[in-house]
């Protein structure tokens, strides 16, 4: 079928709406979809014919109109976009993930080795997380080692979450 329009401004205003509608329909199947747009034309059509004596480009706004409204698409460039955060986003909640598991094993060796696992502070070096006391170093935490790596690891493990969920495909399609 297909609407076919006289004019270059109702062609534009109904290629608009198409994409519009492609937009909305775009995670239905191929037939669905085909469906929709034949239906909206059937409408469309319709509408038009019982339209008042207007020109094309009005009565086919008004026939739109009465067909309801629908959001445009996102413009082009939130693609790319939406593509470099996610699999930015991807990498923060893998590094996270990494770093809670690193002070989760570190916590439980802490329970079995509490002399030499910890924080500490090493007067040429600085602050250093290891596994080992070294020379010349003092532990700075002592008994709050083990909270303190659990608190760091829910930490980054909520961080991880919150990233995850926000890049989740069910919020990213709440927000489009």
């Amino acid at each position: 079928m297909g609407l076919e329009f006289e004019t270059a401004e109702a062609r534009r205003i109904w290629a608009d709406y198409r994409r519009r509608l492609a937009w909305r329909d775009r995670d239905l199947p191929a037939i669905e979809r085909s469906e929709r747009v034949l239906e909206a034309e059937a409408h469309i059509a319709e509408a038009m014919q019982e339209a008042s004596d207007d020109s094309e480009p009005e009565r086919l706004r008004a026939a739109l109109d009465a067909f309801g409204s629908l959001d445009a698409p996102p413009p082009a460039w939130r693609a790319p976009v939406h593509f470099a955060l996610r699999y930015l986003g991807m990498s923060v909640v893998v590094v996270c993930g990494l770093f809670a598991l690193a002070f989760l094993h570190m916590a439980a060796m802490e329970i079995f080795n509490p002399d030499a696992v910890g924080l500490y502070w090493n007067p040429g070096d600085g602050y250093t997380l290891s596994y080992e006391n070294q020379p010349g170093s003092r532990e700075v935490l002592g008994a709050w080692f083990i909270p303190a790596a659990l608190a760091a690891s829910v930490s980054l493990i909520g961080i991880a979450a919150g990233v995850y969920r926000l890049l989740s495909p069910s919020a990213s399609r709440a927000s489009t």
